[in-house]
């Protein structure tokens, strides 16, 4: 027997498929699996509603039954079935859906008169549940399910329940430890590795601690003389005819100030 019980939340409307609904919920039963549905809620409108979301959020598998009824609605508009299958969708519980044939003969307190609701609900589950499956009688829904559900357990396990003494505490402990261990030899892998590479940018700096060699001339110095200003009088006479009143003024232009020397 399986130690992991997974919870299986069913959903359908209830007057009309009340038969099916105690047939699948004892085969999930007889699977040693745990069903669970509307018919366990007692509360009214909103509060039912946070029941059935909670309940359907910890659930490990959806079914749903489609008859040709769509069902009391919400303050929403929408039935209490579609609104459990779209907040499925949104949670990503895994979806097993059957839908009636519509051609199936009913008596009258089994369909809507008016079956635009259903229809469409009915195109919405096709459209999103590729896998539906359809189904005429209860024997062959009954037989679906179950070799549905078995499937959809051996190829996606869900988290389930697990008695607590059969629980491998010890072993989940240990792989966690083992994974924190990995973990930490990786990290300090890293660091060790960005410390050397730190390292070896570090700039390299030579100190020499001899004496410094010092110029010998360095305090010598010489004494400059700053040039006279020239005038053409100054000037002897026989180099009159080689320099001009402008060469003079452009010679004393270029005399360099004080300022400019120091």
């Amino acid at each position: 027997m399986e130690s992991t019980k997974y919870q299986v939340f069913l959903s359908s409307t209830y007057s009309d498929l009340a038969e099916e609904r105690e047939s699948i919920i004892k085969a999930i039963l007889e699977m040693y699996h745990i069903p669970i549905g509307m018919e366990m809620f007692s509360a009214e409108d909103e509060d039912q509603w946070e029941i059935i979301r909670r309940t359907i959020e910890v659930s490990d598998y959806y079914i749903l039954v489609l008859g040709l009824r769509y069902g009391s609605k919400t303050s929403d508009g929408i039935s209490f079935t579609q609104k459990e299958y779209e907040y499925a969708l949104e949670r990503k519980i895994p979806i097993l859906a059957f839908v009636m044939k519509d051609n199936v003969p009913l008596p009258i307190d089994r369909r809507d008169d008016d079956l635009s609701e259903i229809n469409g609900f009915r195109e919405l589950v096709l459209r999103n549940s590729k896998m539906a499956q359809f189904w005429e009688t209860k024997d062959q829904l009954i037989k679906s399910v179950s070799i549905s559900l078995m499937k959809q357990i051996m190829q996606k396990p869900g988290i389930g329940w697990i008695r607590g003494d059969k629980a491998d505490i010890d072993g989940a402990l240990s792989k966690e430890l083992t994974s924190l261990s990995k973990e930490n030899r990786e990290l300090r892998k890293r660091v060790l590795d960005l410390e050397s590479k730190i390292s070896f940018r570090k700039p390299s700096i030579d100190v020499s601690i001899n004496k410094p060699t010092i110029d010998e001339n360095f305090n010598s110095y010489e004494i400059l003389t700053m040039p006279d200003v020239l005038r053409l009088q100054n000037v002897p006479s026989h180099l009159h005819k080689y320099i001009s009143e402008d060469d003079i003024e452009k010679y004393n232009r270029e005399i360099p100030s004080q300022n400019e020397l120091f």
